[in-house]
């Protein structure tokens, strides 16, 4: 998940020549990789950013090189990794438990589930599978 991110801020960097960008620019950023993230989320990744490279309030260029450090084994699991991990984690735990309801909640654990029933319950937590 971040390196598609890592990406996307390495594509701005080739395009536009840059080794930063605003903290706004970097919402929209965040906000076009990562579509379905809420305000909620949105806004603790700039609060980790700002954390991570220790940025003031009233700063507001983030330096990108400085944001995807590389060290000599790869990409370091700096804050902004962290984040994007834990929040990737809830929301996998909130779409199982949803499933899990729509399939009956903890009844279901211990009963044989049709394929029919899984479907149903799929397409009624993410319509978009329909």
């Amino acid at each position: 998940m971040l390196s598609k991110s890592k990406k996307v801020c390495q594509n701005l960097k080739k395009q536009y020549i840059l080794q930063t960008i605003t903290m706004e620019e970097l919402e929209k950023v965040i906000k076009t990789v990562f579509p379905l993230k809420s305000e909620v989320d949105i806004k603790n990744l700039t609060d980790v950013v700002r954390k991570q490279l220790k940025l003031k309030s009233n700063q507001t260029e983030v330096n990108l090189d400085k944001l995807f450090l590389e060290n000599e084994e790869g990409f370091d699991r700096v804050d902004l990794a962290r984040e994007l991990f834990r929040q990737r984690q809830l929301a996998q735990d909130k779409y199982l438990r949803e499933v899990l309801g729509e399939l009956g909640g903890r009844h279901a654990r211990n009963n044989t589930v049709s394929v029919q029933a899984l479907k149903r319950a799929f397409a009624i937590v993410d319509p978009a599978i329909g």
